[in-house]
């Protein structure tokens, strides 16, 4: 017997290379925790831990144990323990649901649910999150002569406190759904946290299935709610053939707020985030606003629904993450994805192991994981081995001076924040410093202009063919030139793109300072007579810089932006 339920996308939202990157500095830190809980598989509910262990069959195939399902915290408890028979497991707005007696498999992008036993029962149940039973809909199965009559049930998770259920009665000659008279007539409504009904769907809204009686019968079926809207879908049954072609979107009340027949979908989704998946007559996916424009056209050969304003979609045979302008955010060099990314991290998969990535495409879990879920409530869940690990973010490190890369505790974190509230420096970007990049000559003498309170240089004489006026360090660099600071790389260039050494850094500052003698000592690297030796002196003495080493000051080497404004902070502040 099969029957039609709701979609697959109650759980997992799911439509069912190249070298990986090492993890960068700066990206998200994770750590996994082995717990002495074991599973198959597990999946996230809102920062809880799903997981179900498989059933068993003998040898013959039969089944003997029915798979489980329990509910871990994110200290690696069982706040919701194992229990048998139970293996569509939700957990949405503070509710878990379950359906037990039935096992499923997955033909025509639908659930379909049926008995491993043969039995024709179907229960459901709805429980809270310490495993408190809040209201059940049972089975109830009599015989009328030879025919098996009864009524048995399907529901989803909830989503502000409304859940839709559907109702099936049914009617099987000789016990069996084998028989020419069998019937099945299906009816949805809408539940409260208590069991409820608080709407019952119009009549179209039931489906009546006719087996071996070569009638055909369209009706109305309907997905979960997602964001307040439910597709429903037209369903055709001729004999023991199926057809589902989308129609729309209705909202709680019953009223049709979005029509999509005539549209060609051939599938879709619940929203998420303001968009839901749609699956053309090619089979290729896209996604639609809650206006029913395709902002994303239909490219993609599957994908997840958006989260976080990303979702992972697959092109090519690979994986990688796209945002709402359908730019990619993480490259599709991927084998698989479990999910779509959340709190800006993504499972992803590549030769049969599972990790996380971030928004940068730097791998923060290790692809050694048999199953990784998605990272939601500050958590994701792992198994490995068959143990489950707990997985969560380290504290992030305290940031300065409004940049995402400038952390407390470096030594130029107080000269960034000196030279941002100084305006020498605005940084990179808006939330970037970038303290490691190397300082150009045309950046280190616009710093040294703007800490000296940006003198009006005395002549606009230009000598330097490769800088303009409107260049962010033309005065900079008239006033240096004037001052004696720098007389550029030759008579006619500053070169102002080029990279600024060490010993250009700290000779530019003596300049700057007029020449003090130095009272500092030098390094194996620094001889006398050098454009540099005096200034390093100088630098020493006054505690400017310590060297590149002990014994080193490596004149030759590239300045960074961290090491030009720590000098700047350390000269004037």
């Amino acid at each position: 017997m099969m029957k039609k339920v709701l979609s697959l996308l109650l759980t997992a939202c799911l439509f069912a290379a190249l070298s990986l990157p090492a993890e960068a500095a700066g990206s998200v830190k994770v750590t996994a925790v082995k717990t002495g809980v074991k599973a198959d598989s597990v999946f996230n509910c809102q920062g809880y831990g799903s997981l179900v262990a498989a059933g068993e069959t003998d040898k013959d195939g039969a089944v003997v144990s029915r798979p489980q399902a329990a509910l871990l915290d994110k200290e690696g408890r069982l706040v919701f323990p194992y229990r048998e028979t139970y293996n569509q497991f939700y957990y949405e707005d503070g509710v878990v649901s379950l359906t037990s007696n039935s096992s499923y498999t997955i033909a025509a992008d639908l659930l379909v649910v049926q008995d491993g036993l043969g039995e024709t029962d179907l229960n459901l149940y709805y429980y809270d999150i310490n495993g408190n039973k809040l209201f059940s809909f049972i089975d109830t199965e009599s015989t009328e002569g030879e025919t098996a009559v009864g009524t048995s049930y399907l529901g989803g998770p909830m989503e502000n406190g409304l859940a839709l259920v559907m109702e099936c009665s049914y009617a099987f000659s000789n016990g069996s759904s084998e028989g020419d008279n069998s019937t099945e007539q299906w009816s949805a409504y809408v539940v409260d946290k208590t069991g409820q009904p608080v709407l019952e769907l119009p009549a179209d809204f039931s489906t009546v299935i006719a087996s071996g009686a070569g009638g055909i019968d369209t009706k109305k079926s309907l997905d979960p709610f997602g964001e307040g809207l439910a597709a429903f879908f037209a369903n055709t049954y001729e004999g023991e053939d199926f057809t589902s072609q989308p129609m729309g979107y209705m909202n709680a009340k019953g009223e049709t707020v979005l029509d999509l027949s005539g549209r060609g979908y051939t599938n879709t989704g619940a929203f998420q985030d303001g968009l839901a998946w749609v699956i053309d007559g090619n089979g290729k996916v896209g996604f639609i606003d809650k206006s029913g424009q395709e902002v994303i056209a239909c490219t993609y050969s599957s994908g997840y629904p958006f989260c976080d304003g990303i979702a992972a979609v697959e092109k090519n045979g690979k994986w990688g993450c796209i945002d709402k302008e359908n730019h990619v955010v993480v490259p599709f060099v991927y084998d698989d994805a479990y999910g779509s990314m959340s709190e800006d991290l993504v499972p992803m998969g590549k030769n049969g192991k599972y990790g996380l990535v971030d928004r940068q495409n730097n791998i923060v879990l290790p692809m050694e994981y048999d199953d990784v879920s998605t990272f939601e409530g500050g958590v994701a869940y792992a198994i490995k081995d068959g143990y489950v690990y707990i997985v969560t973010k380290q504290a992030p490190r305290p940031t300065v001076g409004g940049f995402d890369d400038v952390f407390e505790g470096e030594y130029y974190a107080e000269p960034v924040k000196w030279a941002v509230e100084n305006k020498i420096t605005a940084g990179e970007t808006d939330t970037t410093f970038a303290p490691g990049k190397t300082c150009t000559r045309g950046q280190i003498v616009a710093f040294l202009w703007r800490a000296n309170g940006e003198p009006e240089p005395a002549s606009a004489a230009n000598p330097f063919t490769d800088v303009k006026a409107g260049d962010y360090y033309y005065k900079a660099m008239l006033w240096a030139k004037e001052k004696g600071i720098t007389s550029g790389t030759d008579d006619t260039h500053f070169s102002p793109n080029a990279a600024c050494s060490r010993a250009q850094a700290v000779t530019f500052l003596w300049r700057a300072n007029g020449e003090p003698a130095g009272t500092g000592s030098t390094f194996g690297d620094v001889k006398d007579g050098e454009y540099y030796t005096e200034a390093v002196k100088w630098a020493t003495g006054e505690g400017i810089t310590a060297g590149d080493t002990s014994t080193t000051f490596a004149p030759n080497k590239n300045c960074t932006r961290g090491q030009i404004v720590t000098f700047l902070y350390r000269d004037k502040a």
